[in-house]
């Protein structure tokens, strides 16, 4: 791969390679210094990914809804963030639903999923979804918010989902992205002591936009951003097997992520980004 498909520069450089956990096969990993982001080459070894995700069942866990403290802070942050009462909300890789189960009933709520039984499980809980990608969803009127949470990375061009966002808000209206981002303590600290970052998976996790890029490419396209935060995305939880702990833990590692000044630096690997369409 001679040049960045994310931004256009002309040369990359390989950094590492890993052996992929789907396929076994070898992938390079590149970082453009131009954009700062890292990213596969998904014709070094192609695979059908569209096929893969959309066949894609859902593990017993989230066939079962249940209301977290994750969601629930978020659907209150988006409504903060927005001008106007929400009254219209599509989530963008929306798996079972459980991200939009935590909206009000008035609410509109739409999802967009490719994996067809988990697209199944949300339409059972009285869910609005299109199964297939965002690329044949034209909707009868923009969303108040929209949101792509863990989507962007699974994209070898996610700029060609970025570019749908002004036909799919509303003026004025919130979107969410969430990537997960090299540009964090931990990846460095993993690379550092010779660990494999989890989200190194290729073929699956294709791009790693920098936050720079992302706000670059949000600004060209009408967005301003209104807010950011880092959390640990749940992944750091010891106590996973020891039910007495376990939502204590959880509870904790909430507070870390919602409501201390930790969120706003890059410690942790999961980055929110919103922003408000001018």
């Amino acid at each position: 791969m001679s040049g960045c498909r994310l931004c256009g520069a002309p040369s990359i450089r390989a950094v590492g390679t890993f052996v992929s956990h789907q396929t076994s096969a070898p992938y390079t990993l590149y970082a453009c210094d131009a954009c700062r982001s890292e990213l596969f080459d998904p014709d070094e070894h192609p695979v059908d990914l569209e096929s893969l995700y959309a066949s894609e069942e859902p593990s017993e866990v989230y066939r079962r809804f249940r209301r977290v403290l994750l969601w629930s802070h978020e659907a209150r942050l988006l409504q903060r963030l927005s001008v106007r009462p929400v009254r219209s909300v599509l989530d963008i890789g929306c798996r079972t639903g459980d991200f939009l189960m935590h909206w009000p009933s008035g609410v509109r709520k739409v999802g967009v999923e490719l994996s067809a039984p988990a697209a199944q499980v949300a339409r059972e809980r009285g869910l609005a979804v299109v199964q297939g990608p965002i690329e044949q969803y034209s909707p009868e009127a923009p969303f108040d918010v929209v949101t792509l949470y863990a989507v962007l990375e699974h994209l070898a061009r996610p700029l060609t989902m970025l570019e749908r966002l002004p036909q799919l808000v509303a003026p004025h209206g919130v979107v969410a992205i969430l990537i997960p981002t090299h540009q964090s303590l931990k990846q460095r600290l993993l690379t550092r002591l010779g660990r494999r970052w989890h989200m190194y998976n290729p073929p699956l996790h294709l791009s790693f936009l920098s936050y720079q890029l992302l706000d670059s490419l949000m600004q060209e396209l009408g967005f301003q951003l209104a807010g950011r935060r880092y959390t640990s995305g749940g992944m750091i939880d010891p106590f996973a097997r020891v039910p007495l702990v376990r939502s204590a833990w959880r509870r904790g590692m909430h507070v870390v992520d919602a409501h201390t000044g930790l969120n706003r630096l890059p410690v942790f690997d999961h980055l929110y980004s919103y922003y408000v369409r001018s």
